[in-house]
């Protein structure tokens, strides 16, 4: 019946995309599949540019026979041997017992990555595996940042805004390569894609860092019926574009981190993909460091990604699985920040 299942999809997407699909895990292929006929990426449109003009039978296969088809083969595949799936490291390097100041540890394995239910680009949602990482605790500070700048290890950056200049507000208006350099500065990295999202949501794809409940100001630093930063003002012109608040403001979230939700939009190490279908085997696995592997030079790539929503924007941008891209060079200038992450020693 798999075989069957395989066969079938594979015979649908080089019908309608004259490629066939390159995704090694069967249950990943059964969703991207299902996802392809029924979440508009096939329409009369695609059908027409592939066949010379609509055909009514290659759309109902699709639209019909996908779903019928496919809830057979959800059928079997969930009763699928475990063989027959990923494989996984067998466990993950211990937390250390020695961690660094205003650091936690995000201890490794599997968690659910992405979603069915989001944007575009966050689907599909499906397991991947991180090894043991330390996140930063808190946002980088202005204060933070502008020590560095001080003795000459970052480049000079600052916010465009009066009144986002105060020692503990996360430090906002940096480019990636801003937020890279800092943190080698401090012996650390920018954590991946997969890293934020797994030190976000925990392993069990949580829609918040607490839980399913929608954002509100009691939770988050987000914009509110109150306004934008929960109302919290800034000073001179356009007062009603908010600011953000002190780093750790909220309350903690997993893992002890703060303001994993609003605040501050978070830098990452990844080029952007599209979606993670789109990524493939990249985005997938175990360690996925996005396009290109995290190659410094990506092409095809040329925006990274930021994550985590802000003061600015309303609760459903602060997601765990949330993605927003944008170029490195912050090009057009955006208040954004980051926090750094570093592997431990007994990795």
């Amino acid at each position: 019946m798999l075989l069957c299942c395989q066969d079938y999809f594979t015979k649908l997407e080089l019908m309608l995309t004259g490629t066939p699909s390159r995704t090694h895990d069967r249950r990943i292929n059964f969703r991207v599949s299902v996802h392809t006929c029924r979440h508009s990426r096939v329409s009369a449109a695609k059908i027409t540019e592939r066949f010379g003009s609509f055909n009514a039978r290659v759309w109902a296969q699709c639209r019909f026979g996908a779903l019928s088809v496919g809830i057979l083969c959800a059928i079997h595949v969930a009763g699928s041997t475990p063989s027959e799936a990923q494989t996984w490291p067998v466990d993950a390097a211990p937390c250390p017992t020695d961690l660094p100041d205003r650091m936690s540890c995000v201890p490794g394995g599997v968690f659910i990555r992405g979603s069915d239910n989001g944007p575009e680009n966050v689907r599909p949602a499906e397991k991947v595996w991180v090894s043991t990482f330390l996140m930063d605790q808190y946002e980088v500070t202005y204060g933070e940042y502008r020590e560095c700048v001080k003795n000459k290890k970052c480049p000079e950056a600052k916010p465009q805004y009066i009144d986002y200049d105060h020692p503990k507000q996360p430090m906002t208006g940096v480019n990636w390569f801003d937020a890279k350099a800092y943190c080698e500065a401090m012996g650390k990295r920018l954590p991946t894609e997969a890293e934020w999202e797994k030190a976000a949501r925990t392993d069990d794809g949580r829609t918040y860092p607490w839980g399913e409940e929608s954002a509100t100001c009691d939770r988050a630093v987000i914009m509110d019926k109150a306004g934008k930063g929960c109302g919290n003002k800034k000073r001179g012109k356009n007062p009603e574009k908010g600011k953000p608040w002190a780093v750790g403001s909220k309350p903690v979230g997993p893992y002890g981190l703060f303001d994993m939700a609003g605040n501050s939009w978070e830098w990452v190490e990844d080029w952007y993909s599209e979606s993670y279908a789109a990524c493939g085997k990249s985005c997938q696995g175990v360690d996925p460091k996005g396009p290109c592997d995290g190659a410094e030079k990506c092409p095809g790539h040329h925006e990274k990604l930021v994550r985590g929503g802000s003061w600015y924007w309303p609760g459903n941008y602060a997601t765990t699985f949330y993605r927003r891209p944008h170029f490195p060079a912050n090009h057009p200038f955006h208040h954004f920040g980051f926090r750094c992450a570093k592997t431990p020693n007994n990795n």
